[in-house]
């Protein structure tokens, strides 16, 4: 629960570290290993992405509201798709008892390309389409087009 973690980037031929990123905490990697994100717990929650060179591309992060009796500010969740271009993201909206999706095109500096509220249930698992052209989130069905919705 705090951002005690950090990765290193080392170059495994001659083990020479390149980087430190200390982004957050429960890093993954995009699947082109291009991009990194983490999430931020301690005093704030949000998200943090990075690259492999310490370079923070896009940081999301909200106030946690202590009155949050279902502590919606904890079950903040990132997903990239297959093709890394683009980051779901769902969190808890600002001073709000709700949730939302959010998306951002990481091939446009992390613009944001999408929004909305969401109904927002454990039992529900965020997917990307194999073509990362269709997202799906319980009955939401979001299609992108030319990274856009």
């Amino acid at each position: 629960g705090t951002e005690c973690m950090a990765g290193f980037v080392i170059d495994a031929v001659t083990g020479q570290r390149k980087a430190l990123l200390q982004y957050g905490a429960g890093y993954e990697w995009s699947p082109n290993k291009k991009f990194v994100s983490a999430y931020n717990y301690s005093g704030q929650y949000g998200i943090t992405v990075g690259d492999k060179k310490e370079k923070v591309l896009l940081s999301i992060k909200r106030e946690h509201d202590l009155n949050d009796s279902k502590r919606l500010d904890w079950e903040t969740r990132a997903m990239w798709s297959p093709d890394s271009q683009k980051l779901a993201l769902i969190i808890k909206k600002e001073s709000e008892e709700k949730m939302e999706l959010l998306t951002f095109d990481a091939q446009n500096n992390f613009k944001q390309i999408f929004q909305t509220d969401i109904e927002y249930s454990r039992e529900y698992e965020l997917f990307w389409s194999n073509d990362s052209k269709k997202m799906n989130w319980g009955n939401l069905n979001i299609v992108f087009r030319d990274n856009s919705r």
